[in-house]
């Protein structure tokens, strides 16, 4: 019985972490067509940016990965941001961003070019 016990108090503890861990929220893409510029704002809250950050940026033009970004901390405690340059974009070409914390979640959003 005691065995059982602290097992589920070792479990409760290694897992605490990963529970209080909050996803990215919201994935906001603004694009600059004169200069390809992508500029990606990630929402997402964090008390420890340096133990607790979006880690992975991937940047999808029509289903094909064109960029993939790690990172080891956040800057802000509240979004992380990145600028990604495209180049040669088309009309109707399909972005999507998928940003991952690297304790828990992942957020994508989509754009389609104007």
């Amino acid at each position: 019985m005691k065995t059982q016990r602290f097992f589920i108090i070792a479990l409760f503890f290694l897992f605490a972490g990963t529970l209080m861990a909050t996803s990215p929220k919201k994935v906001e893409l603004k694009l600059d067509r004169e200069t390809g510029a992508l500029t990606v704002t990630v929402v997402h809250p964090s008390k420890n940016v340096e133990r607790h950050y979006i880690d992975e940026i991937v940047v999808e033009v029509n289903g094909t990965e064109v960029i993939l970004e790690e990172y080891e901390e956040q800057e802000a405690k509240k979004e992380f941001q990145a600028i990604f340059v495209l180049k040669d974009l088309e009309k109707g070409d399909k972005i999507k961003v998928i940003a991952k914390c690297n304790q828990f979640g992942r957020k994508s959003e989509k754009l389609t070019v104007e």
